[in-house]
């Protein structure tokens, strides 16, 4: 029994799972001639987590996937692009797009290393 135990524990991940929406934006600056609107767009990242699909946009690009969870960290694998399998994108885009994640305090997340989440109050219908 202790065994089984001992398997269970192990086989969990340590850090707390994405459930809900989640906010941040890159911090960009809005150079002279630039729309203020379309820059604060480019700079948004969203993941929204319902059940078991993720949903990731960056810059207004859209994907689909998975998060992998580890006992520090978390990894967003792209499964999707806009409908399409990322096995028919560039595999640049793909690498591009496959993002780690590292848990704050306070259900904050850090998204690759440089743009802090916000956990969204939940809506109700």
């Amino acid at each position: 029994m202790a065994g089984l135990a001992t398997v269970l524990i192990a086989g969990c991940s340590r850090i707390p799972k994405m459930v809900g929406t989640y906010r941040g934006f890159r911090s960009y600056q809005v150079a002279p001639g630039e729309d203020p609107v379309v820059v604060q767009q480019a700079a948004r990242v969203e993941i929204i987590v319902k059940g078991d699909k993720v949903y990731l946009s960056d810059g207004g690009l859209p994907a689909e996937g998975r998060i992998d969870y580890g006992d520090s960290s978390a990894t967003f694998v792209p499964e999707s692009f806009m409908g399409q399998s990322a096995d028919q994108q560039n595999p640049a885009l793909v690498k591009q797009f496959t993002v780690p994640l590292k848990p704050l305090p306070g259900g904050d997340w850090l998204y690759g290393g440089s743009v802090r989440l916000e956990k969204q109050p939940a809506t109700t219908p």
